[in-house]
C-alpha cells in the first residue's frame, strides 16, 4: 500500500492468496462504505462506497477484481442484482476493476454478458485493448462501467509499462455547466514601497526558520505573500457578465464588439437588398 498525501485509503482483504479490493479516496469528500452492495460471491473481490458533495447528489463507486476462469454466468446475473437494486434507487454509479472478462472477444459468452448490461442502461466506457503479453493477443479485461447520462465523460488508457494491464482513468464533466462568481484584485490604490516593505518584513520573520525544507518555505512563502497582498489590496467580485466572458478567454473586446455590431449590420444589409427588389414589385 502506498500512501499519497491528500488522500485516505480504504480497503478489503482477499479471503485468498491474491488480490483484494481498495480504493484512494480523496481526503476532503465525505464518504461511506456500502457493505449492502456486495454480490456475495466467492470469486469476487470488491469494495463499495457512497460519495457525498454538498453542490450535487451522492454516487456510488465499486471497485471489482473478477477472478479469472470462474462462471461468468453466475458472476454477471450477482452485478445484475447490484445495478438493479442501484437503478432502483435512482443511484448514479461508476463501476470499475480488473474484471477478467475479455470485452474484445467475439464468444458469445460475452454478447450476453454486454446484452445484459446494455439491458440495464450501462455504458461500458472502455473499448480498447488494456492488457497486451508475448506472444498473446491483446485483450480488454479492465473495464468501467456507468449509468450517467448528465455529465460529460472522457474515459482513456495511460500508456504505462508498470505491469501488462494498462491503467484505465475517466473524467466527467458537468453539461450544465455554472459560472461561479469570479473576483479579481484592484491594484488601483496598491502602494508599492508599503506592500515591499511589509512583505519583506513578514518574510524575514516567518523564514527564520532555516530547518524547514524547500517545499515548506515555499507554501510559508506563499500563504506570506497572499496575507499581505490582501491588507494592501482587496478583490472585487465580477458581475456574471463579465465572469462569463471571463470563462472564454478567447473573446477579445474587438470580437466581442463584432458580435454586438453583426445583427445591426446583416439588418442593414437585407434592407439594402430587399428594397429594390420591393420596388420593382410593386412598379
Amino acid at each position: 500500500m502506498v500512501n499519497i498525501k491528500g488522500y485516505s485509503f480504504i480497503h478489503k482483504n482477499s479471503l485468498t492468496n491474491t488480490a483484494g479490493a481498495g480504493l484512494y479516496i480523496k481526503s476532503e469528500l465525505m464518504f461511506r462504505e456500502r457493505p449492502d452492495l456486495n454480490p456475495n460471491d466467492d470469486d469476487v473481490e470488491d469494495l463499495w462506497v457512497e460519495l457525498f458533495s454538498p453542490f450535487k447528489e451522492s454516487i456510488i463507486v465499486g471497485t471489482i477484481y473478477f477472478h479469472p476462469n470462474n462462471s461468468v454466468n453466475e458472476f454477471s446475473r450477482n452485478l445484475e442484482n447490484t445495478i438493479i437494486k442501484l437503478n432502483n434507487q435512482r443511484q448514479t454509479f461508476y463501476i470499475l476493476g480488473d474484471i477478467n472478462i475479455n470485452l474484445l472477444s467475439d464468444s458469445r459468452l460475452t454478447h450476453a454478458y454486454l446484452n445484459s448490461l446494455r439491458s440495464l442502461g450501462v455504458h461500458c466506457l472502455i473499448n480498447k485493448p488494456t492488457r497486451f503479453m508475448h506472444n498473446c493477443t491483446p485483450s480488454l479485461f479492465d473495464h468501467i462501467y456507468t449509468n450517467d447520462n448528465l455529465h460529460y465523460l472522457y474515459p482513456g488508457l495511460f500508456s504505462l509499462d508498470i505491469s501488462d494491464h494498462l491503467p484505465s482513468f475517466l473524467i466527467e464533466f458537468s453539461r450544465n455547466k455554472q459560472h461561479a462568481p469570479l473576483s479579481r484584485r484592484c491594484y488601483k490604490n496598491l502602494n508599492v514601497d508599503s506592500f515591499s516593505f511589509d512583505l519583506d518584513d513578514e518574510l524575514r520573520h516567518n523564514l527564520s526558520n532555516i530547518s524547514l525544507d524547500a517545499d515548506s518555505k515555499f507554501t510559508l512563502f506563499l500563504d506570506t505573500f497572499i496575507d499581505v497582498i490582501n491588507t494592501h489590496s482587496f478583490l472585487v467580485k465580477l458581475s456574471r457578465r463579465k465572469t462569463k466572458l471571463a470563462s472564454k478567454p478567447w473573446i477579445t473586446k474587438g470580437i466581442s464588439k463584432s458580435m454586438k455590431t453583426k445583427p445591426f449590420i446583416q439588418k442593414v444589409t437585407m434592407l439594402n437588398i430587399c428594397k429594390p427588389i420591393k420596388n420593382i414589385i410593386i412598379s
